[in-house]
């Protein structure tokens, strides 16, 4: 399997990449979210150690995967716990551990 490229085209002065990635996605029909899903599942099943580092080197991409799979109706936004939830003060409620560096 080829090793994907990516465009790595400089955003426009004021654009974020969050939004960029957003109205990117956004702006795809459902057949190419589909396909996008489809190549990356592949990817997967093919060489998860080079998916794992394509998706570490590149978190846009990471995002947009995500937002394919809501737009796809893959997942749900309300499916998904906002970041550190179940966590107090660097404990975890559910196992007690302790997390470090928040």
């Amino acid at each position: 399997m080829p090793t994907p490229h990516f465009d790595s085209t400089p955003l426009q002065p004021g654009i974020q990449a969050v939004e960029a990635v957003d109205a990117t996605v956004h702006g795809m029909s459902k057949a190419q979210l589909y396909n996008i899903m489809s190549e990356m599942k592949a990817l997967i099943q093919a060489n998860p150690s080079q998916a794992r580092q394509v998706l570490m080197a590149q978190p846009q991409l990471t995002r947009a995967l995500f937002q394919a799979q809501v737009l796809l109706g893959m997942v749900k936004p309300v499916d998904v716990p906002p970041p550190h939830a179940g966590v107090v003060n660097g404990v975890c409620r559910e196992g007690g551990g302790v997390l470090r560096g928040f």
